[in-house]
């Protein structure tokens, strides 16, 4: 258990040990709660966090965006070969494994893009 400092029903300090004006709580709670009267809770995001978010996660994803034409540009000739050979994009994605990691990257960072 942990000790908190709430102050306009929003958890302000966290403590390890008991201190005047600090009330025991469970481990999860931490700065940013808010006190109701059935406990603590995680306050919902807003929208600008939500998005800010998604942000952080493409930034990770894509850390270098000028390099996305690249990218599409060797997924495009790896495709075309394949074609070329007779080949589907089923059968070429699980026979490259660069190419499988690069569409799994373009997918991941396309679906966080939908989210914004």
């Amino acid at each position: 258990m942990v000790f908190v400092k709430v102050e306009n029903g929003v958890v302000i300090q966290k403590s390890c040990n008991p201190e005047a004006g600090f009330v025991e709580v469970s481990d999860e709670v931490t700065c940013g709660y808010l006190a109701t009267s059935s406990g603590f809770i995680a306050p919902t995001p807003t929208v600008e966090e939500v998005k800010a978010a998604i942000k952080r996660q493409i930034q990770m994803l894509d850390p270098s965006p000028q390099f996305r034409p690249l990218r599409e540009f060797a997924l495009g000739m790896s495709t075309n070969e394949a074609a070329r050979l007779g080949l589907s994009e089923a059968q070429l994605y699980a026979a490259n494994k660069g190419y499988a990691k690069m569409k799994d990257l373009e997918a991941q960072i396309e679906s966080l893009r939908a989210q914004l």
